[in-house]
């Protein structure tokens, strides 16, 4: 279900650009330690091939000057015809925007002035960079010690480090998009983020983080048809159906529910997190079950007794289903589950209004929809 909104995102970029009736800009500049010939701007939208939009012959001393016609911002970037990768990305956030770049210098290839716009998008890449590449060294150094087998004392220390690391990105990144003087700047950080998140095999922002994104930015944007045409594309989420046997054999269906707020909550007995988070899940349901609310836990096990038995010590009193397939399960595939614990909150309508919560995220969310 990620990978909708992440595409959706881009469509976003993409829905940016208007070059009919659009107000003009240009970008000039110098480019050294390069021995190209020409250079190009072109509309860069997320997910489809650059557009040249000007091209420039570079003069002698490296200078260069292009202009470009957009209704709205969007974002573009410069390249050279020997190297067919961009080394600047822009948003036409003003008239004049200049852009002095060193091909040789990998740390700091280019500046710019004029665009705070653009100049947001060399400080997030920047930053997010950095702050990935920690993550990064931190799992190889878990990892490591976790295959020479040390002892969970010494694994916890950069475990520690890890987990906060992951904290502080994602932080970074919504105070970032909170803060973004421009949509288009805002709209990159979003899509950028999903994409980086997923190569460094972290959890994205779900479903309901990147529609709340979403609804905050265009609120704060409301003149940008990329937020509003992207805020009105996001699905209603509505909640697949399912069918599997229960604790008895017998088929239930997730849509025999409905009319009931419901967590379908995707777990296992042999989850370790799982069983640590149940009781947080007992508590709520037994705080709200009569506020029209229940929970259909679906596990991922393959052993029915060790199922069974763990429904048992655990008291999860709610009801059950398995199709007892393991990771191959038809409803965990259905809602691409990819670890657990996992769960999404379903209103009485099917339509999924919350998405992976746990310990006091869930249970202020119940109070928040049940009262």
């Amino acid at each position: 279900m990620n990978k909708v909104l992440i595409s959706i995102v881009f469509i976003g970029l993409v829905s940016c650009s208007n070059k009919k009736d659009g107000n003009s800009f240009t970008v000039d500049g110098t480019v050294k330690n390069s021995t190209a010939k020409m250079i190009y701007l072109q509309e860069s939208p997320a997910g489809s091939a650059p557009v040249i939009i000007d091209s420039s012959q570079l003069q002698k001393d490296g200078s260069f000057n292009l202009s470009g016609s957009g209704k709205e911002e969007s974002i573009y970037s410069l390249r050279v015809n020997e190297n067919p990768y961009p080394f600047a990305v822009l948003i036409n956030d003003s008239k004049k925007i200049t852009v002095n770049a060193d091909l040789m210098n990998q740390e700091e290839p280019y500046t710019v002035k004029g665009s705070n716009a653009s100049q947001g998008i060399i400080d997030f890449d920047r930053s997010t960079m950095h702050q990935a590449k920690n993550i990064y060294d931190l799992s190889r150094e878990v990892d490591s010690l976790l295959k020479m087998k040390a002892p969970d004392t010494v694994v916890n220390i950069p475990f520690g480090k890890y987990e906060t690391a992951t904290g502080d990105l994602k932080n970074f990144t919504l105070q970032f998009i909170d803060k973004a003087s421009s949509p288009v700047l805002a709209l990159y950080a979003l899509g950028n983020y999903q994409r980086l998140t997923q190569q460094l095999g972290l959890k994205p922002l779900n479903n309901m983080e990147v529609s709340d994104v979403v609804t905050k930015s265009s609120a704060k944007f409301p003149n940008s048809s990329a937020l509003n045409e992207l805020k009105k594309n996001q699905r209603s989420q509505q909640a697949p159906d399912f069918t599997l046997p229960d604790t008895t054999g017998t088929p239930v269906s997730l849509s025999s529910f409905k009319g009931k707020y419901v967590l379908v909550d995707f777990w296992a007995s042999w989850c370790a997190p799982c069983r640590q988070e149940n009781p947080n899940v007992v508590k709520a349901y037994n705080q709200f079950k009569d506020k029209n609310f229940t929970i259909l836990g679906v596990s991922l096990d393959k052993n029915k007794a060790a199922w069974l038995q763990a429904i048992k010590n655990d008291s999860l009193t709610w009801n059950h289903v398995s199709d007892l397939k393991y990771w191959e399960s038809e409803a965990a595939a259905l809602y691409e589950v990819r670890s657990i614990p996992y769960n999404v909150l379903i209103d009485p309508t099917g339509k999924i209004i919350g998405e992976d919560l746990r310990g006091n995220d869930l249970e202020n969310t119940l109070r928040s929809v049940l009262k």
